[in-house]
């Protein structure tokens, strides 16, 4: 089992992922990343320098796809994420490079 971790402005949550979970950033699967950011905000992405960008577009980074609970959150650049094991170990993190 995975959980995840998400600290915004000091303040830790954690969110169980399941056994398996797919990251899709939008750096490196970009067709994959608009499907899905239709599919969340229910809007096609458009570049950051577009006028019809906001927030959404400009913070948006990845997606991170629930397998099993069949949920899929949207990852932003300004808060922290990281993949906990059941042991509390960091497996992956996962915040914006």
């Amino acid at each position: 089992m995975f959980t995840l971790r998400i600290i915004i402005d000091e303040i830790q949550t954690n969110e169980s992922l399941g056994d398996n979970y797919t990251l899709v950033h939008r750096e490196y699967n970009y067709e994959e990343f608009c499907r899905l950011y239709k599919t969340v905000f229910g809007t096609d992405h458009v570049a950051d320098t577009d006028p019809q960008s906001d927030n959404y577009t400009k913070s948006c980074y990845a997606f991170l796809s629930m397998e099993g609970l069949g949920k899929i959150r949207p990852l932003y650049k300004k808060q922290l994420y990281f993949v906990m094991t059941d042991s509390g170990k960091t497996f992956d993190n996962l915040t914006y490079k």
